[in-house]
């Protein structure tokens, strides 16, 4: 409990810095660039997700759970020879990730995403695909041996190389735009009539330079794991040199990581599945259905350039700030999911049934009390919020608004399915969440389009359908863990108390809002609502006992394992 408090505290403590960082860097991004120019910056994640899934996402959990296991049975040997290997392996394989991303940008961008302004922007990430591979393996290893700190240090330098590369590369592009077009010149080859159109001709520059940012911050991120690494070789006493075959790790590697590769390419499906549909079908729902488009809209088409590129401005408004701010909350709340796993792993291994249960229960309780407050808070003041930190994009937060409000309402849902995934993964059953997660972007890929279609729902369409994917997963994998765990836990019990208390918080932060406007600041008010939300949910967890796991875990008929699960 000592050591997963101390991981736990370290990772927190890093991701809010990074987080922080990171808000630093998108919101004055999205002020930057606006619906437009985010569309272009999201689009090149469209390319770069599906290929990091099948190249990278695999790795940490894997070489974390082999190096969990090897450290439980004592065996720190084939640990290292896991580290030596996989570092060759993933690093070609990471080769090979980055020269797809630069071969198919063009026809990705013209032909997926229609948006070849986004060409340069896909050419840009490629790069960070081979360098999150060898990251990946730095980071697994030193996770697997409860060594947290690495990872917190890298997350941190790639945090404040993104935030301070990208706002200055992006700001730098606006800024030659600008000048060119007030000296006479022209702007990327482009003869703009007024600084407005100067401005537009430079945002595909100014996303790819916010981009080429992303790439910069892995490498940073490396080179500080690397650096971790040497410190921590000449501190500590490396096992002897080990006499396992290489082919034999690898092909396990492989075989390990296939799974939790193809869950991560699915999951990735989600926001592919938003490119390929979003702007299609607000496209085709905006020609049949001009009247109500021109009335709900028409006071925002100087913003995005009419009728005809309201799509990708809405697109833009959804991931660029809706989305983007929205994955604060699984971020934070996943953040227990790295310093429990490899416990669970252990406890797995040890065919420890106790030790399992109290792990399993305590992550997605602690999941739980992270969530409920962050995303019941974040609906009740939702426009407050998104006005104060985007003050100058009205019409982006006019969009997206409703979007904002559901994705928060259905959070808990994700953030659930995410810690249940991560369970999965650490007790070798990664082919759960892979047919979990087929399911939800089935879902996603039936539902966007009938709902985005609804003139009323339009963007939100796909928030909702994405909602309705997390229930999904959500509901299934209650049912799994129920039939493969050795012990019942109950999963509403372990969420219900911070799930209520979080309501409460929710509550307690809109009445204030309400009771202060008019008589406070805009942001003065959204600082005291949230202060008083907070206040309440932390009076009503400690009333709650909410730490508690007695009745969470029933230990009467337990399972026992069949077998040790590793070798």
């Amino acid at each position: 409990m000592t050591r997963y408090i101390k991981n736990t505290a370290i990772l927190f403590a890093a991701m809010a810095i990074t987080k922080i960082v990171g808000a630093l860097f998108k919101i004055p991004l999205a002020n930057l660039l606006g619906g437009t120019g985010m569309g272009y910056f999201s689009t090149a994640y469209g390319l770069y997700s599906p290929i990091f899934a099948l190249t990278a996402a695999g790795v940490p959990t894997v070489i974390m759970r082999t190096t969990a296991r090897s450290a439980a049975t004592g065996n720190r040997q084939y640990a290292a020879a896991v580290r030596r290997y996989a570092l060759i392996i993933f690093s070609v394989i990471g080769l090979l990730g980055t020269a797809a991303v630069a071969v198919f940008a063009v026809p990705f961008s013209k032909h997926i995403a229609c948006s070849p302004q986004s060409t340069l922007a896909v050419i840009c990430i490629s790069p960070a695909v081979m360098l999150c591979c060898t990251a990946s393996v730095l980071r697994g290893y030193r996770e697997g041996l409860s060594d947290v700190m690495p990872s917190a240090a890298a997350s941190i330098a790639e945090a404040v190389s993104r935030a301070v590369f990208g706002l200055g590369i992006s700001y730098a592009v606006i800024f030659y735009a600008k000048s060119a077009f007030y000296s006479g010149r022209s702007v990327f080859g482009t003869n703009a009539a007024t600084v407005e159109q100067a401005y537009n001709a430079a945002l595909p520059y100014a996303a790819a330079g916010a981009i080429l940012a992303v790439s910069i911050s892995e490498l940073f991120g490396l080179i500080t794991l690397v650096l971790n690494e040497r410190r921590d070789r000449n501190r500590e006493t490396l096992p002897p040199r080990c006499t396992y075959r290489c082919r034999s790790i690898c092909v396990q590697l492989l075989k390990e990581t296939a799974p939790i590769a193809a869950s991560a390419l699915v999951m990735n499906c989600v926001s592919f599945v938003d490119l390929l549909t979003v702007t299609r079908t607000l496209s085709v729902s905006a020609a049949e259905n001009p009247e109500f488009f021109n009335a709900a809209f028409g006071g925002i088409y100087a913003d995005c350039g009419g009728l005809a590129g309201l799509p990708n401005f809405m697109y833009g408004s959804y991931t660029g700030i809706a989305m983007s701010l929205f994955m604060l909350i699984p971020s934070f709340a996943g953040m227990t999911e790295k310093t429990a796993a490899p416990e669970i792993a252990a406890a797995w291994e040890r065919g420890d049934s106790d030790a399992l249960s109290d792990k399993i229960a305590l992550q997605l309780r602690a999941g739980a009390v992270i969530a409920c407050p962050a995303c019941f808070g974040a609906a009740a003041l939702a426009k407050p919020i998104l006005s104060m930190l985007y003050k100058t994009r009205a019409a982006e937060i006019s969009v997206c608004l409703n979007s904002f409000i559901i994705l928060c309402m259905g959070g808990l849902f994700m953030v659930m399915s995410s810690a249940m995934f991560g369970i999965f993964q650490s007790i070798n059953k990664a082919h759960i969440p892979l047919v979990l997660m087929i399911g939800s972007v089935l879902i996603k890929l039936l539902l966007n389009p009938l709902l985005i279609s609804i003139p009323r729902l339009n963007i939100a369409g796909a928030a909702l359908s994405s909602v309705i994917g997390y229930v999904f997963m959500t509901v299934g994998g209650t049912i799994a863990l129920r039939k493969h765990l050795p012990q019942k836990i109950g999963i509403f019990k372990a969420v219900a108390p911070p799930l209520v208390c979080g309501i409460c918080c929710g509550f307690a932060a809109f009445i204030a809002h309400e009771m202060l406007s008019g008589t406070v600041g805009s942001t003065a008010n959204v600082i005291f609502s949230t202060i008083t939300g907070a206040f309440v949910y932390a009076i009503l967890l400690i009333l709650s006992g909410v730490f508690r796991t007695s009745g969470i875990i029933k230990r009467k008929n337990v399972k026992k394992f069949k077998k040790p699960l590793a070798k």
